[in-house]
């Protein structure tokens, strides 16, 4: 469900498209199936997060992650590939998300900025991670449905130590 700002009125039909987009963004990661979840971005898409919980953009600092679609493809390349021993056993993980807010649709792209709160946890071998915060989207419509465009990850604890981040959030 996305919750609607109360001057907003869209339609149906593409509140169930960008719901569908959302859903099918957490479930294919959950479910390791990384090219289908690939598929949902947009070609010239960012995936990001910050370093710091005031970090206004990825440029001019240093970032958890700071993506492109072409970096994205290599790291599940990596992730999948048969000699990552330090992946041996595999990954599980699961995400948990609250309800998104539509917090504005631009004038000019037509794209939409979404957030929502989640929860997830990773599961490698005996090692056991929680993870938390906010998901923020921009969603750009095309035909009936949305691409992802941009992916903006702030974790709650984003400027703590970690040990290397290795799966998408």
């Amino acid at each position: 469900m996305i919750v609607l700002p109360e001057n907003v009125a869209v339609p149906s039909s593409r509140l169930r498209a960008a719901e569908r987009v959302l859903y099918l963004e957490c479930e294919y990661l959950n479910l390791g199936r990384y090219d289908e979840w690939l598929a949902l971005f947009s070609e010239d898409c960012l995936y990001w997060a910050p370093l710091s919980p005031a970090q206004d953009d990825a440029q001019s600092h240093s970032s958890l992650f700071h993506e492109n679609r072409g970096l994205m493809r290599m790291r599940i390349d990596r992730i999948t590939h048969e000699a990552a021993h330090s992946l041996a056993g595999g990954i599980g993980t699961s995400r948990t998300v609250g309800p998104a807010a539509l917090r504005e649709i631009e004038d000019e792209s037509r794209d939409w900025i979404v957030e929502r709160r989640f929860q997830m946890i990773e599961r490698q071998g005996e090692r056991v991670r929680n993870f938390a915060g906010l998901f923020a989207y921009r969603l750009t419509p095309g035909g009936n449905s949305f691409r992802i465009r941009e992916k903006r990850v702030d974790l709650i604890d984003c400027d703590a130590p970690h040990e290397p981040l290795e799966v998408f959030f």
